[in-house]
């Protein structure tokens, strides 16, 4: 499985909840990653890694960078990939979490 097939299959856990406000941001919530997953699905593997890392140096400069939570993604990930793309993630992880 790459990324674009993630991408094309992903589709989040909405969290139990009674609170009928809460319900509707979720929903929200999930609309914004659909757009979001639709914005990269077109783009090579090139272009989705140049991206990534534009994006993971802006939020860097931004103080919002969190390299536990970039662990705790990978970890979520890795039961779900082959060793290839297992390796793929640790050597991506390695190169995102440098200062």
């Amino acid at each position: 499985m790459d990324f674009r097939d993630f991408a094309n299959n992903y589709k989040p856990k909405e969290k139990a909840t009674t609170n009928i406000d809460n319900k509707s941001n979720n929903s929200s919530s999930q609309g914004q990653y659909e757009d979001m997953i639709k914005q990269y699905e077109n783009l090579s593997q090139d272009e989705l890694m140049s991206e990534l890392f534009k994006q993971s140096a802006e939020m860097k400069s931004q103080g919002k960078w969190n390299n536990a939570e970039m662990e705790k993604i990978a970890t979520t990930l890795s039961p779900y990939l082959n060793d290839q793309q297992r390796q793929m993630l640790a050597n991506l992880t390695q190169q995102l979490n440098k200062d």
